[in-house]
């Protein structure tokens, strides 16, 4: 079987709704490949997909707050509840469509890894990769999903990784042995 961890930038980038994502699912399903998720790629992609989907239902909440002066605080309040409701629907449309694909794909989420955390902080003490720096925050996410490709590389005999930062790419293949790396899921096929 091939394992396959697809980096959030891809996710991102293509979207659920891609062809290409459409196939790896169906090789999912069909047992060609295994998809790990690891639990940051998977959170940044539903935060930021939640962030993007909410955005008009706050513009629109606070459009209606201007428009008060119109309007009784009753009426204002309806509306805004409402909103605010369809609102929240976001977040568990958005859940709903992860859980879709793991469970169609046959991927594995990967839970948040406690343990895993303590190697993290040392690297981003010491500089080590894949921080650029020491103390480098924007590096910590990838510092996780490093040390899940880390684990899931000492398991199978090879793990293929999808992401488009180039950077990323090459600290995982310089140190993570049985790992290879593509820029894009085009290059992967």
């Amino acid at each position: 079987m091939i394992h396959v961890v697809i980096d959030s930038n891809i996710y991102r980038s293509e979207g659920f709704k891609s062809q290409k994502l459409a196939t790896l699912k169906d090789m999912g399903t069909n047992n060609f490949v295994k998809i790990h998720i690891p639990w940051f790629v998977y959170k940044e992609c539903v935060t930021q997909n939640i962030e993007k989907g909410s955005e008009p239902f706050n513009k629109a909440i606070e459009a209606i707050k201007k428009a008060s002066i119109h309007y009784g605080k009753n009426e204002i309040n309806e509306i805004q509840n409402k909103l605010t409701s369809l609102k929240n629907n976001v977040t568990l449309i958005e859940e709903k469509k992860w859980m879709d694909f793991i469970k169609i794909s046959n991927a594995r989420l990967y839970n948040y890894d406690k343990e895993g955390s303590q190697q993290v902080f040392e690297d981003y003490f010491e500089g080590n990769p894949p921080f650029s720096a020491l103390k480098a925050r924007k590096d910590i996410p990838d510092a996780f999903i490093f040390q899940d490709i880390k684990k899931i590389s000492q398991s199978v005999d090879n793990v293929y990784v999808i992401t488009n930062d180039q950077k990323f790419n090459k600290e995982l293949e310089e140190k993570i042995p049985k790992t290879t790396t593509y820029s894009s899921i085009d290059e992967f096929f």
